[in-house]
């Protein structure tokens, strides 16, 4: 927070409303509320008291608005004309408390806003706490919140639940963020929009590696791959890693198999499952991913692969087996071009003898029709 001038100074300083606006700006919330100041409201024409309130402050204290000033409006003074607040304005406080690391002062001001305010919150009100305390690790009190927001008779906000969901996870907590899916679930009737996204999955699974838990963080894996959500290469080589350190190589095997048609795997994805099976002595293995990769058409074999199975294969004296399958390959692709070829020129063949075989009957016909005329 920038610190102003002493609050005696401010006290001295600030005698009007407007001249208070200036305190409004989130680095001077709390000199703002020790004065007094802690209702607001909009004004838009309050620019020029700003800059003249401004002059008074050192100069590192210089305050660039980005959006209209907030007025604070002492408890004990009347409303002022023209002057009205709205739950916009009250929002906007809110916002700015928890902007500045405040949570527990946004809490109190929602407080004295619910005690106070002829106005009731908006689903903006709730979205705003809900993200700062959990932006702010404050996840009880979102919670909170979130069932206040129930009680007052708002439907169940997807977004709400997608902020709570979040913060379950960086606390770790990978049952909480499927508890709060499965009562959003239930709320809004079996249809939900929002569902843990692969950033949510993302923290669940490095959770369970740093718990140690390798099996449930393959798990919330399958489940994001199985879901409407696309897993991304980093979340797999992530997977990868652990279950090859954790001495799991079948299961990476099969994580493997199940992701290489899903996922644009890149030359290290290639060289780490092959690593891996040289490594524990299955070289055979090694050479089915080299054979997979031969067969798909969107990946290219390239040279610091090849040399990469050659050197693995080097150990055992069978750096001349990756050719070899290559030779293979090609010899395959080959014969089903060949067969391919010679399928085309039989249809070929069989178009022009049908065509041939017409031909007579058609002569006959028009013979036929000259003898008749």
């Amino acid at each position: 927070m920038i610190s102003i001038l002493s609050i005696e100074d401010l006290k001295e300083k600030v005698t009007s409303l407007l001249q208070a606006e200036a305190l409004a700006a989130p680095s001077a919330l709390l000199d703002a509320k020790k004065l007094g100041f802690f209702k607001i409201c909009i004004k838009s024409d309050c620019q020029p008291p700003v800059n003249n309130l401004k002059s008074l402050l050192p100069s590192p204290c210089a305050v660039v608005f980005h959006r209209p000033a907030l007025v604070f409006r002492d408890a004990g003074r009347s409303r002022r004309p023209g002057i009205a607040a709205n739950i916009i304005t009250y929002n906007l406080l809110f916002q700015a408390y928890l902007d500045v690391k405040k949570p527990e002062l946004a809490l109190e001001h929602y407080k004295l806003f619910k005690d106070n305010a002829p106005l009731n919150p908006s689903v903006a009100t709730f979205r705003i706490l809900v993200k700062g305390l959990v932006d702010n690790e404050k996840l009880e009190e979102a919670m909170e919140i979130k069932e206040e927001m129930c009680v007052r008779g708002f439907i169940a906000d997807p977004v709400v639940y997608s902020y709570l969901m979040i913060g379950c996870a960086k606390g770790s907590d990978g049952e909480g963020v499927f508890k709060l899916y499965e009562e959003l679930k239930e709320k809004l009737g079996g249809f939900v929009e929002v569902k843990p996204d692969e950033y949510t999955y993302g923290l669940l699974m490095d959770t369970c590696f740093k718990e140690g838990k390798i099996d449930e963080g393959a798990v919330y894996y399958e489940t994001m791959a199985e879901s409407s959500l696309r897993p991304n290469l980093s979340l797999y080589n992530r997977l990868q890693d652990q279950l090859v350190k954790s001495g799991k190589l079948e299961d990476a095997k099969s994580l493997f198999e199940m992701m290489v048609s899903k996922l644009k795997m890149d030359d290290e994805a290639y060289k780490f499952i092959m690593r891996a099976f040289s490594e524990a002595g299955r070289l055979d293995e090694m050479l089915k991913i080299v054979d997979v990769m031969l067969d798909e058409e969107t990946v290219r074999v390239g040279e610091e692969i090849q040399e990469f199975v050659k050197e693995e294969l080097r150990k055992e004296e069978r750096e001349d087996d990756p050719q070899k399958l290559m030779d293979e390959k090609e010899r395959l692709k080959a014969e089903a071009k060949a067969r391919e070829l010679e399928a085309e020129e039989a249809k070929k063949r069989s178009i022009v003898n049908n065509i041939a075989s017409i031909l007579p009957l058609k002569r006959e016909e028009e013979k036929s029709e000259d003898d008749l005329g």
